[in-house]
């Protein structure tokens, strides 16, 4: 008899005894797999109930959001395009409404004097709304700064924490929300004008303009993962919330459009694939964190927000509610333990270990009186041993940490949108725990820090609930949005056919 823990390897259908997971647009439970360098996370999680904001199981809301109601109108325009792929090609962005709809602030009469300390942090946190149901994780075997590049040791990665996370939750999963973090994600920022004829804006100019922005940045060798409003504009007003309902001549939408390369994105979909899983959506890695560890005012006023990863380092910028720029750097935790295993010659191993037990990105008074023994590597028994200063450590561990914010600092730089972080930065990863991580991020990027953790999950096992774990978290939370925001319905066989309809009425 078939172990039902071994399903993964022969069949897809869900064992007897265990209740099969249809998918997030079919249910209230969600699933999300985060598939990194050094571990792959999978979290399954259901939207907690709210005396104050009800989750919406109506089978109307679709309907009901392709109005042109004002309080409803979403930046998130979650609209599916004719010849969509499994890849989310959508109008992803984030409105006050929004936030306001989906995180609560808590209030607090004393002022906030101290907004690096955790505790104030907590006070303006956003309230969970979801419940874990099942966590999973397991060391990343097969990929390479994001990439696959060996297709069997990922494929038992993610076969060994998916059915981790089944086991836990008593279920059997068959969709997944799928993060991917790749030195090949690209951020293009892209304006749209769109004729009115001085008629009114309604979700079809809307629509139009997505459309528009996705013929911009799409080509055979690119995926578009994201395509987020960050501006409306009609004919020389202001920026605007909600343009529908709004008259003028042009319509004017700025996008930030996330890219990668098609050949990475489709090894990683072959290995998810192999484990009878299907990817609903497969989300930017650094906008993902995003989600789980920022609170609305860094978002609304402006921060940055650093994943340090195990193979690469990417960050974000918010502003006004949404991402304005995304870059991934080829650099991470895993190149300090590389440092630490060359520079003591010890193995990786050993070397991971020091670093978490004994490393700083800082040196302190004590680190020539403070001492640990190693076992380099060919050498066996107390005999071998050599005693390090935890001062030679740190004169290893320090420079890789300051390429790696000097690095962060080139790009913003670069892209001329720097001025746009505000003074914040969030940084998060697992790469955040390293002791002097945050003060040198602090010092380098002149801005004040603080450790993002996941702020939006109930029930969240300590082990993981740190910042290493904020992307799989962020995947929940954007799943959530992507369910609560959806404008319209999955492509029907007559959609296409209702487009050249629309068109024909507009121009004849």
């Amino acid at each position: 008899m078939t172990h039902p823990l071994n399903h993964r390897q022969l069949t897809s259908f869900a064992p007897s005894g265990r209740a099969p997971y249809m998918g997030s647009h079919k249910n209230t439970m969600f699933a999300a797999l985060d598939i990194g360098t050094s571990k792959v996370s999978c979290f399954i999680a259901q939207p907690m109930s709210s005396p104050t904001r009800p989750m919406p199981a109506s089978p109307n809301r679709q309907k009901k959001s392709q109005t042109n109601s004002q309080t409803d109108f979403p930046r998130d325009l979650f609209a599916n395009l004719p010849d969509e792929s499994h890849i989310d090609r959508q109008l992803n962005g984030q409105s006050n409404t929004q936030l306001n709809a989906q995180s609560n602030i808590q209030s607090s009469t004393q002022p906030n004097t101290q907004p690096n300390t955790q505790s104030n942090i907590q006070a303006n946190a956003k309230t969970p709304l979801m419940q874990i149901k099942g966590v999973g994780h397991h060391a990343s075997h097969g990929l390479k700064a994001g990439m696959v590049v060996d297709m069997a040791a990922a494929e038992k990665s993610i076969r060994a924490t998916v059915e981790a996370a089944e086991r836990m939750a008593d279920m059997v999963i068959e969709n997944v929300i799928a993060g991917i973090s790749s030195t090949h994600l690209e951020s293009h920022t892209y304006t749209i004008s769109l004729p009115l004829k001085g008629q009114a804006v309604g979700d079809e100019q809307l629509k139009q303009a997505l459309c528009q922005a996705r013929d911009k940045c799409l080509s055979d060798r690119v995926e578009l993962l994201h395509a987020i409003p960050i501006r409306y504009q009609i004919d020389d007003s202001v920026n605007l919330t909600d343009p529908r309902g709004m008259y003028g001549d042009k319509l004017h939408i700025t996008a930030h459009a996330i890219t990668i390369p098609a050949s990475p994105v489709r090894n990683l979909l072959a290995c998810i694939e192999q484990c009878h899983l299907k990817v609903e959506k497969l989300v930017a890695a650094p906008y993902a964190s995003a989600f789980a560890c920022m609170v609305e005012d860094e978002m609304e006023l402006g921060a940055l927000v650093i994943d340090m990863g195990g193979g690469t380092t990417s960050f974000t910028i918010f502003y006004e509610g949404a991402p304005i720029y995304t870059a991934t750097l080829p650099i991470g935790g895993q190149h300090v333990t590389l440092d630490i295993a060359r520079g003591l010659n010890i193995p990786l191993a050993q070397a991971e270990r020091i670093k978490r037990l004994h490393g700083s990105a800082l040196s302190s008074g004590n680190d020539h009186q403070d001492q640990f023994d190693v076992l380099p590597i060919g050498e066996t028994g107390e005999a071998g041993m050599q005693t390090i200063q935890r001062a030679m450590l740190t004169t290893i561990i320090r420079p890789r940490v300051e390429e790696i914010f000097e690095m962060v600092r080139e790009k913003l730089e670069t892209s001329n949108l720097h001025n746009f972080a505000g003074r914040q930065i969030v940084l998060t990863g697992g790469g955040a725990l390293l002791s002097g991580a945050r003060e040198l991020a602090q010092h380098i990027l002149e801005k004040q820090t603080r450790i993002g953790h996941p702020l939006t999950l109930a029930g969240l096992p300590d082990a993981t609930a740190g910042p290493a774990f904020s992307t799989t978290a962020g995947l929940l939370s954007y799943a959530q949005r992507m369910q609560n925001n959806e404008l319209s319905p999955r492509p029907s066989p007559f959609f296409a056919m209702g487009r050249i309809s629309q068109w024909l009425k507009r121009n004849f």
